[in-house]
């Protein structure tokens, strides 16, 4: 399943015509409680929009608490920002997945 932005109003921007990133969280959690592995493509990463460390931590704990089973990502590099988004994206994953 694909998640790009935990916040609604951008989600809706980005991905007019698929459900919201909550619908999908809800059905990631279904799939957890029925004992169906799941994984999340958090892509794509789009500097300046939805690479910003809040949203990432977001959405890693969402994933977290849907119990995923792997997250796989692509950046859309364009900037500086990239090396900070993978930075950010591998401190979050090292963190919650140590615990």
């Amino acid at each position: 399943m694909t998640l790009i932005t935990a916040d609604e109003k951008l989600c809706r921007i980005l991905e007019p015509n698929v459900c919201t990133t909550q619908r999908r969280y809800e059905v990631l959690k279904e799939f957890q409680r029925r004992d169906i592995p799941t994984v999340v493509w958090l892509s794509p990463i789009l500097p300046y929009i939805n690479d910003m460390e809040e949203n990432l931590r977001r959405i890693l704990d969402m994933c977290f608490d849907a119990g995923v089973k792997g997250i796989k990502y692509a950046s859309a590099s364009v900037s500086l920002s990239v090396r900070a988004t993978e930075s950010i994206f591998t401190r979050s994953l090292t963190s919650i997945f140590r615990a």
